[in-house]
Formats: structure tokens, C-alpha cells, sequence
């Protein structure tokens, strides 16, 4: 990198200071996995992490602002086995600051949302939505986010047969059961999705009867 080139960076105004950061940024792996349904994803600190250097190099600063708690959506959700959580709305604005010009900036809203079963969702409200912006604000995308991947069209196509799912009493059983031998809620959580069928329900149930109480 020659010297003059980093004398010119504080000449840049925002916008061009954005797209030599856009072309900058590398390819971006998905580090992360979902622990309840397996699939990867791209971390918030891989991407905060690939951008850090690039805000430095040129000049830029990202300036976060929360909306006030008053005015925050907050629900109160309670899983199939019990467990009582939160699902959070709010909206944050980014303000996006020239660091060598601070009055050259713009300002973008955006929403985050977050489904918590701990104390963690207006975090998990503010992580979202900065990872999110920034993602496409830097034009950084994960496989499966492009409309164009799917066509939901199937109104012409026969109807998928009905799955033989669990039966309310099964759940029940299991609800009942589960405490009984010394299973939690994040078990319970974990067990969900594996019970497809009557006959997977029916299976839990009598490894759970086979349990010696504790």
C-alpha cells in the first residue's frame, strides 16, 4: 500500500469511503451452527471481526441508538414444555459517521429481533440488527437468503401427505414424565423436534418409563 494512498483516505467523503470498505471486505465463512436445528451460519463477531480493521483504515464510525424501552415490543411466549421467554422488537438507527469529516454522515433505522428464553434479548435485539445492517449495507450474504432460491408456486401441485405427528397425549406424557427422571426444560427443548412421529413419541415415552425416578 504507497503512503499517498493513505493520505488520501480522509478526502474521501462517507459514500466513498463505503464502497472502497464494500470492496475490501473478503468472503466471510459461516462459523457458526445452530444448536437446535444444525444448520450454519455466519457469526456476528466474524463479520464485525472482517469490518473492524476496514472502519480504522478509512475512517469510519458506526454510532448505534436504541429506541426507548417505553416504546420497545415485548411478548411473553411460552414453549410446548413450559418454559416462559421473550420475543423482543425493537428499533435501533445506525448512525454512520465519517471520523475525518464528522458532520459528513447518514443515518439508516433498523429492526431487531430476538426470541429469548434467558435475560439476554434486548442483547440478542442489538446484535441482530447490527449484524444484519452491516450485512447489507456491505452487500455480505449467507446461501438461502436470495428470494429467487425458492419458487413457491405449488398451488398446482397435490397436497404432501399429513405427517403422523405425536398426539396431545403423548406431549402430555412425556411433560409428565420428564421431571419425574431428572429431565430439564433444555432437554425437553433438545427431545422437540426429534418427535416427528406417534411411533418417536411412543419410543421417548418408554425409554422415559424405563428411567428409575429421581
Amino acid at each position: 500500500m504507497a503512503d499517498s494512498d493513505l493520505k488520501d483516505y480522509p478526502q474521501l467523503n462517507i459514500y466513498q469511503k463505503i464502497a472502497k470498505i464494500t470492496g475490501e471486505v473478503g468472503l466471510i465463512k459461516k462459523g457458526g451452527t445452530n444448536k437446535d436445528q444444525g444448520y450454519a451460519f455466519i457469526e456476528y463477531a466474524a463479520v464485525a471481526g472482517e469490518l473492524r480493521s476496514l472502519f480504522a483504515k478509512y475512517g469510519v464510525v458506526i454510532v448505534p441508538r436504541m429506541q426507548v424501552a417505553s416504546k420497545q415490543s415485548r411478548n411473553e411466549v411460552e414453549s410446548k414444555y413450559g418454559a416462559k421467554g421473550n420475543h423482543a422488537l425493537i428499533d435501533f438507527s445506525f448512525n454512520v459517521v465519517n471520523a475525518d469529516k464528522p458532520d459528513d454522515k447518514f443515518t439508516v433505522p433498523w429492526t431487531g429481533e430476538a426470541l429469548s428464553f434467558d435475560d439476554k434479548g434486548t442483547n440478542k435485539a442489538a446484535t441482530s440488527a447490527l449484524k444484519y445492517y452491516l450485512m447489507r449495507q456491505f452487500n455480505i450474504s449467507e446461501k438461502g437468503e436470495d428470494p429467487d432460491a425458492e419458487s413457491p408456486t405449488a398451488i398446482t401441485q397435490p397436497a404432501a401427505p399429513v405427517a403422523d405427528g405425536p398426539t396431545e397425549e403423548q406431549f402430555d406424557r412425556i411433560e409428565e414424565l420428564a421431571p419425574q427422571k431428572g429431565k430439564d426444560v433444555e432437554w425437553l427443548k433438545l427431545l422437540g423436534p426429534k418427535l416427528t412421529t406417534t411411533k418417536a413419541a411412543a419410543e421417548a415415552i418408554a425409554k422415559l418409563e424405563a428411567l428409575e425416578d429421581v
